[in-house]
């Protein structure tokens, strides 16, 4: 297994140590996970105050990059970019003519 990359909203800084917690909210974390298969990141939220005081979060976390669904992933991108592609194409044909 490699190294979880974890990334903080709050300072922006990445720490690629795994189990290294930075918080983002006092209630919440997002770690920021690389799928070796999708070689792409995705995050995952994970609500703390939910969790019991003895939670080990590296095997929770390696799990998710287990279990992640690469096919829904890959097609949200896909949309996600359809939509950018879209939005811009929308906005170059309202946008008058330079000169």
């Amino acid at each position: 297994m490699g190294k979880l990359e974890v990334y903080s909203l709050v300072s922006g800084k990445q720490n690629f140590i795994p189990g290294e917690k930075i918080m983002a909210n006092a209630k919440w974390m997002e770690y920021r996970l690389f799928c070796p298969v999708c070689n792409d990141y995705f995050t995952q939220l994970v609500v703390l105050h939910k969790l019991p005081r003895n939670f080990k979060i590296d095997p929770y976390l390696a799990g998710m990059v287990e279990s992640h669904n690469h096919q829904a992933f890959q097609d949200a991108k896909a949309q996600k970019q359809q939509a950018q592609a879209d939005q811009q194409q929308k906005d170059d044909l309202g946008s008058p003519a330079p000169g």
